[in-house]
């Protein structure tokens, strides 16, 4: 288990509005999964998403490939039934901050759209990844966060003491 890290992994699909959890210096982060409703289909989104067997098309499968054309083709087609059926999506990891019981962070303010979750075959333990690439960006908003309640409270103090 990583020390102040996101380290929890998702057992099985994510769904809109799921969320782990870290702590580090007293501020808890939170990683949370957002719908991408912006995102297209993965054949849009994919430059290459279709196996071919031409080797100058972009879903050239090579010439050794681990799967045959015909098992990439159900591959894809698999991901395509997932994706229409709404249980494959796109999705924003958003990772915000919290002390004392402040919001830090914006809702949005460091996050990573255009993620893809729940493919056939994968166990979105990536999402994990993604949360901890995204939290150093947290973390130094969330201290610049800080410093300004703090010298907002110092300034009011200022006032009503003076």
């Amino acid at each position: 288990m990583f020390t102040g890290l996101f380290s929890n992994r998702p057992s099985g699909k994510v769904h809109n509005g799921d969320t782990i959890k870290c702590t580090v210096d007293g501020v808890t982060y939170t990683a949370t999964i957002h719908c991408d409703d912006y995102a297209g289909k993965p054949e849009d989104n994919d430059e290459g998403f279709w196996p071919s067997l031409d080797r100058s098309a972009p879903g050239w499968i090579g010439d050794n490939p681990r799967k045959s054309y015909a098992q990439q083709m159900a591959d894809c087609e698999a991901v395509m039934a997932m994706h229409r059926a709404g249980e494959m999506i796109y999705c924003a990891v958003a990772v915000t901050a919290e002390k004392g019981g402040f919001q830090l962070l914006d809702d949005y303010e460091c996050a990573l759209w255009g993620v893809d979750a729940n493919w056939p075959h994968g166990d979105n333990s990536y999402l994990v990844t993604v949360a901890n690439e995204i939290l150093p960006e947290a973390q130094s908003a969330a201290a610049v966060a800080i410093k300004k309640k703090i010298t907002s409270a110092q300034d009011t103090l200022a006032v009503l003491t003076a």
